[in-house]
């Protein structure tokens, strides 16, 4: 699959536009990251996948902000306090359903 990754972004197969979809997001493969997604969704694990039309995180949280009474950004901070509470070994995300995605070391502790 990694073959597949490298082929598209240096230029192998698929138009600019795709190409730039990968290249973009390849920084944080294999890295632990936060997701920010639609609705009240966040996911925070290593990106271990990129595809066309999904990502693929191992060792995920998960979590629906609207189970407790804390923010997206203090559920994040906490994280990076006591670390990603993992309840998947693995899921897939769609990509149309990814509002932001960064680095948990970019992410500011408060």
């Amino acid at each position: 699959m990694q073959d597949k990754i490298q082929d598209k972004v240096q230029g192998k197969e698929g138009t600019d536009k795709e190409r730039e979809k990968y290249f973009l997001m390849q920084d944080y493969l294999h890295q632990k990251i936060v997701i920010d997604l639609h609705d009240q969704f966040i996911c925070l694990g290593t990106l271990i996948a990129i595809e066309e039309q999904f990502i693929v995180v191992k060792n995920a949280d998960f979590h629906d902000l609207r189970d407790t009474d804390t923010t997206r950004e203090n559920y994040v901070a906490e994280s990076l306090t006591t670390g990603i509470k993992r309840n998947r070994k693995k899921v897939t995300i769609f990509r149309k359903d990814i509002v932001a995605i960064s680095s948990i070391e970019d992410c500011v502790d408060n």
